[in-house]
């Protein structure tokens, strides 16, 4: 959408236009029975009502969804461009990038311990 009138209508409409409430609700709050956490999520998605949804779970029902209409409300109302999604090739390239500079890290932490056990600990005066 090009904008949206509040948070509410951004949730709504990543709810609507992705998985949907039944499926979105069981997915947010999967220990309640869906009755109940269908119409959880229904007051959650109006102004009205009394129950909000926690950032956390914004961010579950958006990645859930792969909806990002609440996301695009946020930067619409603080003046910052939307953003584009990775792609995941390059998602991929930095997962890679930090996997090795961890494994390269950890074998530096390997290499300090040997060289303590092979130093005699030297007892302070």
């Amino acid at each position: 959408m090009l904008w949206y009138d509040d948070e509410f209508q951004a949730l709504r409409q990543t709810v609507e236009q992705g998985k949907g409430y039944k499926a979105t609700a069981l997915h947010l709050w999967p220990g309640m029975k869906p009755e109940s956490a269908y119409a959880k999520l229904k007051v959650c998605c109006s102004a009205d009502g009394d129950q909000h949804l926690r950032f956390r779970e914004w961010i579950a029902a958006m990645k859930f969804n792969d909806r990002f209409d609440a996301l695009d409300y946020a930067c619409d109302e603080t003046s910052h461009e939307r953003p584009k999604r990775k792609s995941l090739l390059d998602e991929s390239a930095e997962l890679q990038r930090a996997f090795v500079e961890s494994v390269a890290r950890q074998q530096q932490l390997v290499e300090r311990m040997e060289r303590l056990t092979r130093t005699p600990l030297q007892q302070v005066k």
